[in-house]
């Protein structure tokens, strides 16, 4: 087994066991390593990385573009969408599909995701 997926599971636990805490998406980001080893590549679309690489943050984009809405009508807090993006970090496999991810925080939060 290597280091990073000892690391990551780990992770997976003590977050599911409410022992890690987020309130930031740069606290779920530093809980990820990432390296794009193909930026811009097919598969970007359809994949969600939970590491940030760069000055792209996949994380913050969800948020802005899919669950900031929510926020703004009080449908969910900022909390519950950060704990939900962890949630998803951390119990979908990677490489993660962008529809099991969405599927994951609709689920969680109890809201439609298009």
């Amino acid at each position: 087994m290597s280091d990073i997926f000892i690391k990551r599971e780990l992770n997976k636990s003590l977050f599911n066991k409410g022992i890690i805490s987020v309130s930031k998406i740069s606290n779920i980001n530093q809980l990820f390593d990432y390296v794009d080893e193909e930026p811009n590549g097919d598969m970007d679309t359809l994949l969600v990385s939970c590491g940030q690489y760069g000055h792209y943050n996949e994380l913050q984009y969800i948020y802005d573009e899919k669950l900031k809405r929510f926020i703004n009508n009080n449908v969910i807090s900022e909390q519950q969408a950060i704990h939900a993006l962890a949630s998803a970090c951390f119990n979908i496999d990677n490489p993660r599909s962008r529809k099991d991810f969405y599927a994951h925080l609709a689920e969680k939060l109890d809201i439609t995701i298009e």
